[in-house]
């Protein structure tokens, strides 16, 4: 019996534009830890200047402290001391109010807020998508 399988070559041999057609060494210096996005100083500010409207991001503040409470609920945090309809009331009052208070704290509270949240990247794109801050370039 013969053996039909290809032989292996070393990495960047060229052997028929099967892989590269020259060695290259790997590449060095590279940083290739998660960035952050913009930081959340910088973004207030960007908002700030821009001239936009901290109440533009109340509902998404309101959105993401009810789905912090519905986890809430759910999972039975905290309220297993009361019956199902008084945690559920309970739970989403408590983020209400929460919502209220960042709400009324501003543009820094609200992206700090939404970014524990939603995590950097969709709390800046809901963000700038709900205040029609474009990124700069």
């Amino acid at each position: 019996m013969t053996d039909t399988s290809p032989s292996r070559v070393a990495a960047g041999t060229p052997s028929g534009g099967e892989f590269s057609a020259r060695t290259h060494s790997e590449a060095t210096d590279v940083d290739l830890t998660p960035t952050r996005g913009v930081p959340e100083d910088a973004l207030v500010a960007e908002l700030e200047a821009a001239g936009a409207d901290d109440d533009k991001l109340d509902e998404i503040v309101y959105d993401a402290s009810s789905r912090a409470a519905s986890h809430r609920y759910n999972s039975g945090d905290d309220l297993a001391d009361v019956d199902d309809d008084e945690a559920f009331d309970e739970a989403h009052d408590q983020s209400d109010h929460l919502a209220s208070e960042i709400n009324n704290g501003g543009f820094e509270a609200q992206v700090k807020y939404l970014r524990e949240q939603l995590g950097d990247d969709e709390a800046e794109r809901q963000i700038r998508d709900a205040t029609g801050v474009v990124a700069p370039i």
